[in-house]
């Protein structure tokens, strides 16, 4: 069964820190792990039960201590080394960690986090066996013409569906609409279900009006793009189009197909992909983590999938697109700030203060500010 230790959790003593970092990039990490990181979670601790600040505080410096120990480039690594390093010249040191931290929450973590309203998908909303049918017959046209760049969510919906053979890309378990379409067949013992097309990094992003100004973006990509291009990919934020008009979100790297609970667990920052070393060429470990542990006992996920498309010439999901997926989602965890979301989103959706799509209204974030600090 798929499981791993990503529970919230105390930063690592400097002696674990050392057996998690590699020889070639220990001494600098380290020592400002040791000198400005330690220091500020010990502060934020000491003050967690005096006020309320604090704990959102623990959270952030959490998430820059688990950033540094699990940076997801050597780039990133040389970045973060250099903020974390400025904080330690900052007059007040601690507070620049915490604000650093906020950072990355709200421009790195929190991008990948979408609400119920737009994870549930009613019945009413699914395309119809017709509908389907001639999407899909269209979009084998395209291949045949060599058009096959998906323009749109439907159109990478379609792609998606022919690449996966018309099943979730980590179940196997069939597309019912697909098979009520009669675009594939249902093999003995097989089962199906609904799925979805799910981003990597979330559609949103290409949520960009020209000349548009102000906090009114749903994540603000163009700061989502600055952080990516510092941590050294800049051709991932010119592949998917990250912070401009020309957002090219839909491409079939960027895409999958995910049975709905899967897609559910997914966008709650549940579960996620890591690549086995040694391993096939686009094989993961799948880890599970919060509620989405339960699909592990239950034996409804595998432990490891090798993605294959079954049609060549269209690509798989992106292993690099994955990577940072997956070291955003770790450090969720680690830190806490998974859970954090969690609480603060049920109480917004309880509020009904979300817009129906489930995108960030004002109110969403001015509750992040009032109610926690220096999140956003």
């Amino acid at each position: 069964m798929p499981t791993e230790t990503t529970r919230p959790a105390a930063l690592p003593s400097v002696i674990q820190a050392e057996s998690i970092l590699s020889p070639s990039n220990a001494s600098t990490s380290l020592n400002l792990y040791r000198t400005v990181v330690l220091p500020a979670e010990e502060a934020a601790s000491h003050n967690a039960g005096k006020h309320q600040d604090a704990q959102t505080q623990l959270i952030q410096v959490r998430v820059v201590g688990y950033l540094l120990l699990y940076c997801p480039s050597p780039c990133a690594r040389q970045t973060l080394e250099a903020e974390v390093a400025s904080c330690g010249t900052q007059p007040d040191t601690h507070a620049a960690v915490f604000e650093l931290g906020a950072k990355y929450i709200k421009h790195l973590i929190v991008i990948f986090r979408k609400s119920r309203g737009r994870t549930s998908t009613p019945e009413s909303s699914l395309p119809s066996p017709s509908s389907l049918g001639r999407l899909v017959q269209d979009h084998l046209s395209d291949m045949q013409r060599r058009d096959r760049a998906p323009r749109d969510h439907s159109s990478a919906k379609a792609f998606a569906l022919i690449r996966d053979n018309y099943r979730c890309i980590v179940t196997g378990r069939m597309d019912s609409v697909s098979s009520m379409a009669e675009l594939t067949e249902l093999a003995p013992g097989e089962t199906f279900g609904y799925t979805i097309c799910c981003h990597i990094f979330p559609d949103s992003l290409g949520d960009v009006v020209a000349g548009a100004t102000g906090p009114n973006l749903e994540h603000e990509p163009a700061t989502v793009r600055d952080i990516l291009t510092s941590f050294g990919y800049q051709v991932v934020c010119e592949e998917l189009g990250l912070g401009s008009t020309n957002a090219n979100l839909h491409r079939l790297e960027n895409v999958m197909t995910l049975d709905i609970v899967l897609r559910n667990e997914l966008d709650r920052l549940n579960m996620w992909f890591e690549a086995i070393d040694g391993q096939q060429k686009n094989t993961y470990k799948i880890v599970l983590a919060g509620r989405a542990e339960r699909l592990a006992s239950a034996n409804l996920v595998p432990e490891q999938v090798t993605f294959t498309s079954h049609y060549p010439e269209l690509s798989l999901p992106s292993p690099k697109y994955l990577r940072i997926h997956a070291a955003c989602f770790r450090i969720a965890h680690l830190s806490g700030a998974a859970e954090h979301l969690d609480h603060i989103f049920r109480e917004m959706e309880e509020l009904k203060v979300l817009a129906l799509d489930g995108t960030f209204a004002d109110v969403l974030a001015y509750a992040l500010h009032t109610r926690l600090a220096a999140l956003v």
